[in-house]
């Protein structure tokens, strides 16, 4: 009696605490960012489970949660020491060969997430090991293709349009993929030394060229101020010059005009009144013997 009250008990205990159990399993959360993807006695189910609280048949159905945020993919010549997440993978500089086969670093950024609609597919693919499988050998193939085409000095000059390139290139090759490229940014571009050398030696000529120009026009302008200074200076002393001996011109004729006047004033008439005047009547000879007289008188 005692031992069949003591399995009950056992069995009230247990078969609740299983059923609980079986509840707790049966659910699955999926958390944002995720989708679920589905698969029963191994085969995946294309329907991919969104954000969300979800029924799943324990003990049959597996859920794999596939992360659909958007990861970076670094290439770097130095590794960062820190430890990598589930969205940041760290590889090393891509090595390309330019044009004529001397060997560059190529350090960038490309940022890139897994269509949501799509993740069952990729898993179907490449199971979980997708990143590695598409993604990093993709991007080196297109920085290879892209590269190869150009001089290893005049890669820093046209940066901007390798990396417009690269991204071109990137967005062409996973536009029908799963894949969706939302970011490149294109780090760093180490050359050999003795490339770096020479576009150094390049460059300090080409700002001595600059600089020598730019004192040459320099020299020119002041030159050029310097004539406009003096032909003003000397523009100055002409009009000045002119000023006077138009000055001089005018009282020469007011002069001229004056005398003119005075001598078309002088008529006979008035040469005979003033002769009148002055000797009031008298004539030159008996004014002459007038004054004679008067000497005499003093005697």
């Amino acid at each position: 009696m005692f031992d069949l009250d003591w399995l009950g008990v056992v069995w009230l205990v247990l078969i609740p605490l299983v059923l609980f159990i079986i509840a707790i399993i049966s659910f699955v959360t999926i958390p944002s960012g995720f989708v679920g993807v589905k698969s029963t006695f191994g085969k995946i189910d294309t329907n991919e489970l969104q954000p969300g609280a979800h029924i799943i048949m324990p003990f049959i159905t597996k859920v794999e949660k596939v992360n659909v945020k958007v990861k970076s993919i670094t290439y770097k010549r130095n590794r960062v020491t820190t430890k990598e997440q589930e969205w940041i993978i760290y590889k090393p500089a891509i090595t390309v060969l330019d044009s004529r086969g001397l060997p560059i670093n190529i350090e960038l950024t490309v940022l890139y997430r897994l269509l949501p609609d799509k993740a069952a597919e990729t898993l179907i693919k490449y199971w979980k090991s997708w990143d590695e499988k598409l993604i990093n050998p993709t991007i080196r193939e297109v920085v290879r293709d892209v590269l190869w085409s150009y001089k290893a000095e005049e890669m820093p000059e046209k940066r901007q349009e390798i990396a417009t390139k690269i991204k071109d290139e990137l967005l062409k090759r996973f536009k029908k993929s799963d894949i969706q490229i939302t970011n490149i940014q294109l780090r760093n571009i180490k050359l050999p030394i003795t490339v770096e050398k020479k576009i150094l030696q390049v460059q300090e000529a080409k700002q001595e060229a600059e600089k020598q120009k730019y004192l040459l026009e320099k020299a020119k302008v002041e030159a050029q101020t310097k004539v406009a200074q003096a032909k003003g200076e000397a523009d100055a002393k002409i009009e000045a010059a002119k000023g006077e001996a138009e000055s001089i011109k005018v009282k020469a004729q007011a002069q001229a005009e004056a005398n003119k006047k005075l001598s078309n004033s002088i008529t006979p008439e008035l040469i005979k009144y003033e002769y009148v005047k002055k000797w009031n009547g008298k004539t030159p000879s008996t004014v002459v013997w007038d004054k004679w007289n008067i000497l005499l008188n003093l005697k």
